[in-house]
C-alpha cells in the first residue's frame, strides 16, 4: 500500500466513532504511512500522541511529529508547534519560537492560528503590544473557528480533558476585547 493509501484508511479508523480497537487500528495504519513520509500522518501521529488515541499520550512524540510536519509546511502542525511552544508541553516555553511559528501557520492559512496571532498582538504576548494589528488578525477569523476548538479531547477517549480549552471561550474574549479596542480609540 502506499503512503496515501495508508493515510486515508487510518482516517477512516478514526473517524468510525466505534472505539479504542479502530484508534489502535487507525495508530498502526498512521506509523507505517508515516514512515513512508506522509506529511498528513505525521500531523495526525501529533494528535494521536498529544492525546493518547489508540496510544499512550507522549507529549515529546506528539512534538516531534507536529514538528516534522510542520517543517513540511503542514499549517495544522505549524499551529500546534506554536502552541507547544506557547504553553511549554514538551519543550521548553518559548514565546518567540511560538510566536515564528503561529506566523507560519497564518502564512498557510490556518485560521486559528490567525485568531492566537491577534490575540498576542492585542495583549503583548511574544510581539510588541499592538491592538490595532490584534484587532485587524480577529476580524479575519470566520466566526465558525471561533466557536470549535482543536485543542479539546474528543468525547470518545471517554477522558476527562487535561488542559482547559483556549478556543471555548473565544468569542467572549474577542468581543471583550474588541470592546476595550474601540473604548480606547472612541
Amino acid at each position: 500500500m502506499s503512503a496515501r493509501s495508508l493515510f486515508s484508511e487510518a482516517k477512516k479508523f478514526f473517524n468510525s466513532g466505534r472505539g479504542i480497537d479502530d484508534f489502535r487500528s487507525g495508530f498502526k495504519l498512521l506509523q507505517r504511512a508515516a514512515a513512508l513520509g506522509n506529511v498528513g500522518a505525521h500531523a495526525w501521529l501529533g494528535a494521536v500522541y498529544e492525546y493518547g488515541l489508540g496510544t499512550r499520550p507522549n507529549r515529546r512524540l506528539a512534538f516531534k511529529h507536529y514538528s516534522f510536519a510542520a517543517a513540511a509546511g503542514n499549517p495544522n502542525a505549524e499551529y500546534h508547534v506554536a502552541v507547544f511552544y506557547r504553553e511549554g508541553i514538551g519543550v521548553p516555553k518559548d514565546d518567540r519560537m511560538a510566536i515564528r511559528w503561529l506566523r507560519k501557520a497564518v502564512a498557510h492559512g490556518d485560521s486559528t492560528a490567525v485568531y492566537w496571532l491577534g490575540h498576542c498582538y492585542l495583549h503583548g504576548r511574544g510581539v510588541p503590544l499592538n491592538e490595532k494589528k490584534g484587532f485587524e488578525l480577529a476580524l479575519k477569523v470566520p466566526a465558525r473557528t471561533l466557536t470549535s476548538s482543536r485543542r479539546t479531547r474528543p468525547p470518545t477517549t471517554g477522558k476527562p480533558n487535561t488542559r482547559p480549552s483556549q478556543t471555548a471561550l473565544a468569542p467572549s474574549i474577542v468581543i471583550a476585547s474588541h470592546i476595550r479596542f474601540l473604548l480606547r480609540w472612541a
